[in-house]
């Protein structure tokens, strides 16, 4: 067995002993299989638009980011990607909705000191116009809504190989003349493996108390990720993640990967699925990306089962 094989070996190896300890089965039961019953007091969640990623990049990989996240776009994933950039970078995404809604975005990143990383967010979805009705299913007029987000991100290292990242997002939502805001928080763990390729995140996304319309409070849609991401071949990566929404009972799996191309060029393919869904086509996404000195583009086309589909588009700028 030369060098290489045995380098090889021993990753795998170091993979495989990772997996197999009795508390990392343990946990991905209990992540998995949380039964509903435990869960019966939930109450139905508001401000779906805080699970939406504006990343093309994301978008195109099926969203399995908890381990892929990098730069300033990681801020809507795990912010604990945040530290991968190198630099400063500015990005802008925007994408369209179906029913004639956009969804716009923008974020900037860049060192602070120590290591540690620093990011400014802000997200705008804009559903469109709606016709009212009444009780007697009358037409009583028009109205629009939107939701929108601001941000803030720090992550950096905290030793042994782990990185860290928090965001603090101040959210509000605007429907037919009603308006709600309140606070939530991300946090996000990422850790490379030893003598390993591969990196693993874990991301606990809306972490706060709910919206008031004034009638009733509205839990935020409270979600866990856990994923995985390795370097399958030089310039290729495969990633996978799973993702609870706790408080709607569902449970997401979502695989993804990119392959540079010459190094200016990336393709992109994903595939998500909710366990216990019906549709078995309505998760597959692709898209590509360029890259160009400090310019870099993504393009990314999912389809919405039943409701056409979104294509999205991002522009990095990195000085």
């Amino acid at each position: 067995m030369n060098r290489g094989e045995a380098k090889k070996t021993d990753a795998l190896n170091s993979l495989i002993w990772w997996l197999s300890r009795p508390y990392a089965l343990f946990l991905g039961l209990a992540f998995l299989l949380t039964p509903s019953c435990t869960l019966l007091n939930a109450l139905e969640t508001g401000a779906e638009f805080l699970n939406i990623d504006p990343s093309a990049r994301s978008a195109a990989m099926g969203n399995a980011q908890s381990a892929m996240a990098l730069g300033a776009e990681s801020a809507w994933s795990n912010p604990a990607g945040l530290p991968g950039l190198r630099g400063r970078e500015l990005a802008f995404m925007k994408a369209d909705w179906p029913e004639d809604g956009a969804y716009s975005a923008a974020s900037f990143a860049a060192p602070i000191s120590g290591g540690w990383t620093g990011a400014f967010s802000f997200a705008r979805l804009d559903y469109g116009g709606f016709q009212g009705r009444d009780e007697n299913r009358a037409l009583t007029g028009s109205f629009e809504a939107s939701d929108k987000s601001f941000a803030l991100s720090a992550a950096g290292p905290v030793g042994g190989g782990l990185g860290f990242g928090v965001t603090a997002r101040h959210f509000s939502s605007h429907i037919a003349g009603r308006a709600a805001s309140a606070l939530s928080a991300d946090a996000g763990v990422t850790a490379r493996l030893p003598s390993a390729p591969v990196r693993v995140g874990l991301a606990v996304r809306n972490l706060g108390g709910g919206l008031d319309y004034g009638y009733g409070n509205n839990r935020l849609p409270l979600s866990v990720s856990l994923g995985a991401a390795v370097n399958v071949l030089p310039g290729m990566a495969l990633a996978a993640d799973v993702k609870r929404l706790v408080y709607d009972r569902e449970t997401t799996v979502s695989v993804g990967t990119e392959y540079m191309l010459g190094g200016a060029m990336t393709m992109r393919g994903g595939y998500a699925a909710q366990l216990g869904g019906a549709d078995a086509l309505g998760g597959f996404s692709g898209g590509l990306g360029i890259k160009l000195s400090g310019l870099r583009l993504d393009y990314s086309f999912t389809p919405f089962a039943g409701f056409g589909s979104s294509k999205r588009l991002t522009m990095a700028l990195m000085f």
